[in-house]
């Protein structure tokens, strides 16, 4: 049985790799949320974990959420928070958030001291918190990066950075 010469077998095997690293990147590309999904997936992660606690009178701070440059080529992220007066079991709150991010796949951590915080990052977000500080709850986060062209946000504050 005839094999080929070291040089083509390697030349071969270069572009077989080549074909497979076009054909992977193409497909993570296309599974990059648009900026709309990805904006909606920001709210409904806030929103669901305001549902935890009904309690509470959420309100937005921001309006709408921001949308920022990500500083690279044409790419944003979304950041929005909402705010309400805070429970009386600021730990067993914060309990929640942080079963609940956890249930939805997130990496999260929780500060108990010394008010609680639950930190958060992953299920599509670059980071989410709650925050029981004193005279505030706030539920807060920020989208991954995302492929678009940034529209003018110079009339609404950012909220996070």
């Amino acid at each position: 049985m005839r094999t080929r010469p070291f040089p083509a077998r390697l030349l071969a095997c270069g572009a077989l790799l080549g074909v497979v690293l076009t054909i992977g990147g193409c497909l993570s590309q296309s599974n990059e949320l648009s900026p709309t999904e990805t904006e909606d997936r920001l709210k409904s992660i806030v929103e669901r974990t305001a549902d935890l606690l009904p309690d509470q009178q959420w309100r937005r701070s921001a309006g709408e959420p921001d949308e920022e440059d990500c500083g690279a080529n044409d790419r944003v992220r979304f950041s929005w928070s909402i705010v309400a007066d805070p429970g009386t079991e600021h730990l067993r709150d914060a309990q929640r958030v942080r079963q609940e991010w956890d249930d939805l796949g997130m990496n999260v951590r929780l500060v108990e001291e010394p008010d609680p915080v639950v930190y958060a990052t992953g299920a599509g977000l670059e980071r989410m918190y709650f925050s029981t500080s004193p005279g505030l709850y706030v539920i807060a986060g920020t989208s991954l990066c995302v492929a678009s062209e940034p529209r003018d946000t110079g009339h609404r504050p950012t909220f996070m950075h």
